[in-house]
């Protein structure tokens, strides 16, 4: 085993989250050469390069393998927002489980799923980031209760506007995680013997770096706690990378995965067919478990979705565990 030392340089994956209109868009126009996906049409006033707006989850697996596999010249993808994204991810895996929202999955199954989705999505984007893109999601905030155990009382924290489940895989994915907020002036107005403590006005748009009580924020870079909103202020943690397109190609050179949609994706069903061929699983018995897990009727395993094989593979002992039981059930049928 080879053993490495030293810092790595390579493109960065930071989310930006704050108040509608707070300037997270326009700052991440700012970042080295950028083309964005505009999920929910916020880039109407920006001069940007992008994508076509995805209309499925299944787009925004076709826009990172397109760019990882073919940057165009771009440094930075930039999807706005994370939480219209992730609204796509809910539709995906409603329709998918024959299901009308997450909670009728019961037992918190639906938030599982996306989770699972979500985290998938997320490799997608380290493919892009290996292929020398710097990956920024935009994202809104919103500042639920939070009720500090065993004590009185309770507070307002800026958190993303996300499930918890996706919230919390993407901050830990994330090298930063900037909080966008307006920085307000206060002052006392004495009114006899009561006091009362208003805001007066907007001083500054300024950048969390670090957590705190009362937000959410990280950064990999030591950069100051508190800065301005400005590009000036973290432009020196995404310098440009030159592009190192993921090579998607089979042995003969065929493209497998490339700019065009397409449900069959080779690579991952020669995965899963392997991982049969170890378990001595008929293809037959895998449609069985993905036709049931998913609520769907499938023929052929070129019919399926990739997600729904990129399933399977991850979670192959559990499904392994269904065939069995699949197999008992079929052995105790009435010839």
């Amino acid at each position: 085993m080879k053993i490495s030392r030293g810092k790595i340089d390579r493109p960065q994956k930071a989310v930006i989250y704050g108040q509608e209109g707070i300037g997270k868009t326009t700052l991440a126009s700012k970042f080295p050469d950028p083309v964005f996906t505009d999920v929910e049409g916020g880039t109407c006033h920006l001069d940007v390069a992008r994508t076509p707006t995805p209309q499925s989850w299944d787009d925004l697996h076709h826009f990172a393998r397109s760019l990882a596999s073919d940057p165009q010249g771009f440094k930075t993808w930039v999807i706005d927002t994370l939480d219209w994204a992730e609204k796509l991810c809910i539709r995906h895996v409603c329709v998918t489980g024959g299901q009308q929202s997450l909670a009728d999955f019961g037992y918190g199954r639906g938030h599982v799923m996306l989770e699972e989705y979500m985290l998938d999505w997320l490799s997608r984007l380290d493919e892009c980031i290996a292929a020398g893109l710097h990956v920024v999601l935009v994202a809104h905030a919103h500042h639920p209760k939070v009720d500090l155990p065993e004590q009185a009382g309770s507070f307002d924290r800026w958190e993303l506007k996300t499930h918890r489940k996706t919230a919390g895989v993407v901050k830990e994915w994330a090298d930063l995680v900037l909080f966008a907020y307006y920085e307000i002036d206060t002052f006392t107005i004495e009114d006899g013997a009561k006091k009362t403590r208003k805001a007066e006005k907007t001083i500054e748009r300024k950048l969390r770096t670090v957590a705190g009580p009362a937000w959410e924020a990280k950064n990999r870079h030591g950069l100051a706690d508190n800065l301005p909103l400005t590009w000036d202020s973290i432009k020196k943690c995404f310098p440009a990378h030159e592009a190192s397109p993921v090579d998607y190609t089979s042995k003969s050179g065929a493209p497998l995965l490339g700019m065009e949609k397409t449900k069959k994706a080779d690579t991952v069903v020669v995965k899963l067919l392997a991982l049969a061929k170890e378990s001595d699983v008929q293809e037959s018995e895998i449609l069985a478990l993905l036709s049931e897990k998913f609520k769907s009727q499938y023929t052929a395993l070129s019919d399926v979705p990739q997600e729904q094989i990129d399933y399977a593979i991850r979670r192959w002992k559990s499904g392994l565990q269904w065939i069995t039981k699949y197999r008992e059930e079929k052995q105790n049928e009435p010839s």
